[in-house]
């Protein structure tokens, strides 16, 4: 099982002031007493979509007000966030965040929020290990062998990113970095296209959700040698973690929290952080996010996911620096 290391100490940011007392004075009352608006930052049919809509129809029953999904994608997720990021700190505009939450403040030099201060962390809901996946032609069977293999032939293999500056860009280039190995980033627009071209062969390697990797790695198209997290795959018990095959310290995780507006009333954090679990929690919910692709539910504190939003910017702004990776 994957769970967030315990955070004990309570971390005071911008987005974290939610303990003075006129934060806690003004109450949740009857909140929500109209609907709430969810932004997902994507387009509709997304594995955004798939984990913000399991929870938010579950609040809506439990509630008795509906949480709407308003989609507003564009620029890599950058334009729905900001508009939350801008919007009132009420309870009543929310959004989900993924990994693009973070790495976007570590590579888009011009962005115009803050992951950390302008917004009120509510919960971690889940993580999940990601897979290294190969074609099966790459005579490499896990990830000791994929990297003497990097070692043994550098700049000759090509590794698909969803785009430069991509999560699983800044998750490639860190696992090659601490291996002291290189390979070549092949940038594309979506997973359509890079799937097509693993399964072709005009790319060795990449990273995949397992959503995605499962079905193919069980068709034998594609390979997976290794999982991104520090305890394996529940789906894959028998496939070693990275750091397991000799990456220590390496753990790369999806995942998906929810967020407020900096400024929403810690009583009203509160009580979303209370829904949100009760949510994740129920039967039907957690098994559905089991059956997705093995998800681990985390159902955090608002205090536990400041401390990992703080921790995850700070890690992929040193992956970039140190790597010298430029988004144009």
């Amino acid at each position: 099982m994957i769970f967030p290391k315990a955070v004990c100490a309570v971390v005071v940011t911008g987005a974290m002031a939610l303990c003075s007392g006129a934060a806690f004075a003004q109450g949740a009352g009857d909140y929500p007493n109209r609907p709430v608006t969810v932004v997902v930052a994507f387009a509709a049919g997304g594995p955004a979509e798939f984990e913000s809509r399991l929870y938010t129809q579950k609040m809506s029953q439990n509630l008795g007000k509906p949480f709407l999904l308003d989609f507003r994608p564009g620029n890599s997720g950058i334009t729905g966030t900001t508009f939350v990021a801008k919007s009132a700190p009420d309870g009543y505009t929310l959004c989900p965040g993924q990994g693009s939450f973070t790495v976007s403040a570590a590579t888009v030099k011009d962005i115009t929020y803050d992951p950390v201060k302008d917004f009120a962390p509510i919960i971690l809901m889940s993580k999940r290990s990601m897979l290294l996946v190969v074609t099966p032609d790459l005579p490499v069977r896990n990830g000791r062998e994929y990297i003497a293999y990097a070692k043994a032939h550098p700049d000759q293999l090509n590794f698909a990113t969803l785009g430069t500056g991509s999560v699983f860009h800044l998750a490639g280039a860190w696992l090659h970095g601490l291996t002291g190995t290189r390979v070549t980033f092949v940038p594309y627009k979506g997973v359509t296209p890079s799937t097509v071209d693993l399964i072709g062969g005009r790319v060795q390697a990449t990273m995949m959700t397992p959503e995605i990797g499962l079905p193919v790695v069980k068709s034998g198209k594609l390979r997976v040698i290794a999982t991104t997290g520090t305890e394996r795959h529940p789906m894959l018990m028998d496939v070693p973690t990275l750091s397991e095959e000799g990456v220590p310290g390496y753990e790369y995780l999806g995942w998906t929290g929810f967020f407020a507006p900096a400024g929403t009333p810690a009583a009203i954090v509160n009580k979303l952080n209370a829904e949100f679990a009760k949510a994740g929690k129920a039967p039907e919910v957690a098994q559905k996010m089991a059956d997705s692709g093995g998800a681990v539910m985390v159902l955090s504190t608002p205090a536990q996911l400041g401390q990992f939003i703080a921790n995850e910017v700070g890690r992929w702004r040193k992956v970039v620096q140190d790597n010298n990776i430029v988004v144009e």
